[in-house]
């Protein structure tokens, strides 16, 4: 790591955003072929990719490095953006939890499960998207604005350690691999696809 030029922590996460949207792209249009009769199944290939991404890869960077620093520098915990945030982390985590256990075993037959499971997928869009807008245009931009430069690159230097130990990992390149092949298989041919190797390119 060259602590002389740390990563901008901002970067790295609206990165990882980007893909983040380029993937519920691809769950969008993967929802609108089962709704008109395809094979449910591709659907627990999203739901693994966002609990796997989210938990082992993106919210320990924002929950342990991020949101920590910001409540240790006087941002309240308890109410806030910060409180508003961590909540949607929970309820994503939920609503995850919950397509996991619709989308295993072969997913949802048809009829009504079928319809319930694209349900809650749909409400996991939405409130991802909410989610990671609000990050950017208000959270990302406060912190920006009241960090002093010697915290944000402490943030930074933090970041860079995460990568560091965790993108010679397995975990790492087996996500990468998803990312890729989940848009290959959904978006169309003239919608840019995002790589994991491209998020945050100053540090991957």
């Amino acid at each position: 790591m060259n602590k002389a030029n740390p990563v901008d922590p901002f970067v790295v996460l609206k990165g990882e955003h980007e893909l983040l949207f380029g993937v519920l792209d691809s769950l969008e249009c993967c929802i609108a072929t089962v709704d008109r009769g395809a094979d449910p199944r591709d659907l627990r290939r999203f739901v693994e990719f966002l609990r796997g991404f989210l938990s082992a890869w993106h919210w320990p960077k924002e929950d342990d490095i991020l949101f920590r620093a910001l409540a240790s520098s006087g941002f309240p915990a308890n109410s806030g953006p910060l409180a508003v945030l961590d909540e949607d982390h929970r309820e994503i985590e939920r609503l995850l939890t919950k397509a996991a256990a619709y989308t295993a075993n072969g997913g949802p037959a048809g009829g009504d499960a079928l319809r319930f499971t694209l349900r809650v997928l749909r409400s996991l869009d939405a409130l991802l998207r909410y989610h990671l807008e609000m990050e950017e245009t208000v959270l990302f931009e406060t912190a920006a604005r009241e960090l002093p430069e010697t915290k944000i690159a402490e943030l930074g230097e933090a970041m860079q350690v995460f990568l560091d130990d965790a993108r010679g990992s397995f975990r790492y390149h087996s996500l990468r691999r998803m990312a890729d092949r989940l848009q290959a298989d959904f978006l169309p041919a003239n919608r840019c696809r995002v790589a994991l190797a491209g998020c945050a390119a100053a540090s991957l």
